[in-house]
């Protein structure tokens, strides 16, 4: 019998196998799995000597990547689809005993689902691949870690973090299916415009305005019943990751207010939109489900 408890945020599942062949899945806080990953790439940076550089595009990264150690080999694929195949990687590797040697007589082959993250939109060196695997049969690793993206290549720590070991994956060839169409950030720099929820305008040097817009859409949820039929002009920051098309119910810019403005109401720190593709028409929706504003042009 499997038991699955209730995963805390995605790449924080652990695998364990408990007494009677029973296996369970449970989590680990996601903030000790972000934090530690964040000290291992700043290590990595360090150890390896790495320069900041403009990381590339989730198109780019697309491919087979292979790590090679006494003699033994794993591979990495990159689909655009979002999938990922992994061949004969360590077990230690994702070790939830953080184990410092890698055992190429036990190794892992599996699938599972990727998403591409970078900072500053091309001006830093921060780039990661988030992976979720297929660990059903699997115990004692994790299913869910992060692969650094470094100049040709990734790179996975594992062991001891304090001591940052890494297994450095260089790409050799291509992704075996075709990339699918995207979006990148570009496509939505102008005026999104609505008839009474006011004006988006996200702008290339990803700064943002939002002007005449109603209270009740950037006001937090405790507060928006009582909120007065005001409007108001903000501005903040915005970033959007490359998505692959069709468009999912997860996508969109974000949108980030948090420091825009004072008011005597609680206002929220992230403009909650999801993007649509309408008939090839690029509209925003608020979280309300109503609020919507559509892409018009660049902004002059």
């Amino acid at each position: 019998m499997v038991v699955v408890e209730k995963e805390s945020a995605p790449g924080a599942m652990l695998v364990d196998a408990v007494a009677g062949g029973t296996a369970s899945i449970r989590t680990r806080p996601i903030g000790t799995v972000i934090l530690s990953t964040l000290v291992c790439m700043v290590m990595m940076a360090i150890f390896t000597g790495c320069s900041a550089f403009a990381p590339p595009s989730r198109t780019q990264i697309l491919g087979v990547y292979e790590a090679s150690d006494a003699g033994h080999t794993a591979l990495i694929e990159l689909s655009g689809d979002g999938t990922v195949r992994i061949e004969n990687l360590p077990r230690a590797a994702l070790a939830v005993d953080r184990w410092d040697t890698l055992n190429w007589g036990d190794t892992i082959t599996t699938t599972g689902n990727w998403e591409y993250y970078s900072t500053d939109q091309g001006q830093s060196e921060d780039a990661w691949v988030a992976v979720d695997i297929d660990a059903r049969g699997l115990h004692g690793i994790f299913s869910g870690f992060f692969l650094g993206v470094r100049r040709g290549g990734l790179q996975l720590d594992y062991g001891d973090a304090d001591r940052g070991a890494l297994l450095s994956f260089g790409q050799i060839e291509g992704p075996s299916t075709p990339a699918p169409p995207t979006l990148v950030a570009s496509d939505l720099v102008g005026r999104w415009t609505s008839d009474d929820n006011g004006i988006v305008i996200l702008n290339a040097d990803f700064t943002a305005q939002l002007v005449g817009i109603p209270l009740r859409i950037v006001v937090a949820d405790e507060e928006r019943e009582s909120a007065p039929a005001h409007t108001l002009d903000l501005e903040g920051r915005w970033t959007f990751r490359e998505t692959p098309l069709p468009l999912d119910e997860r996508a969109g810019p974000l949108i980030d207010i948090g420091k825009a403005a004072t008011s005597p109401y609680s206002l929220v720190a992230i403009l909650d939109v999801s993007l649509r593709d309408e008939g090839g028409r690029l509209s925003l929706i608020g979280r309300d489900g109503s609020s919507r504003w559509v892409l018009t042009g660049d902004d002059d």
